[in-house]
């Protein structure tokens, strides 16, 4: 019985050291920080793509000039300006994106329309040509003729032009 005393109490002797240094919490170490924060000046700031972009200075991965690429060095060059009143504010590359998917969609629109349009003159066109009631040999018949022609011609540029503006879309990622 005595040895398990004295075990108990070697146990005993050896663990509380162990307690007494414990690490403290993590609440202890966020209050501790805390107080380190409040007294140390504020000296540096992070700088994000979107301070750089309210600024005007244009962003790392889209910079507003080629010369104007390097990060401001201080943390007044990257404070954002005034607006001047009546001033827009600055657009965002999303809101630049829209407006250009904006703008795709319409060319690509019009272009269709030219398409539907163009494909309706020749369909008009080969059904006058097809009607054999009139003369064949007539002025009209070749004018009508050469107006197919000047028909087939234009629809094969919007057609073209439509390809391409889809291929443009799809470069873009636009849907």
């Amino acid at each position: 019985m005595a040895s398990r005393s004295l075990i108990a109490a070697l146990a005993l002797a050896l663990a509380a050291p162990c307690g007494l240094a414990q690490e403290p919490s993590l609440a202890e170490l966020a209050k501790k920080e805390k107080k380190r924060r409040k007294a140390t000046p504020d000296a540096t700031r992070t700088i994000t793509e979107s301070d750089l972009g309210k600024a005007g200075a244009g962003t790392f991965s889209a910079p507003a000039g080629s010369d104007s690429a390097a990060p401001a060095a201080s943390p007044d060059a990257a404070a954002v300006p005034a607006a001047a009143p009546g001033a827009t504010p600055e657009k965002t590359e999303e809101e630049l994106r829209a407006e250009r998917q904006q703008k795709w969609r319409e060319e690509l629109q019009k272009a269709r329309d030219d398409v539907a349009k163009y494909e309706e003159q020749v369909a008009k066109l080969e059904a006058a040509l097809g009607d054999i009631s009139q003369n064949i040999h007539s002025a009209s018949r070749a004018n009508r003729a050469a107006a197919l022609e000047q028909a087939k011609a234009q629809l094969a540029q919007a057609r073209t032009k439509v390809d391409e503006l889809e291929t443009t879309g799809r470069q873009n990622g636009f849907s």
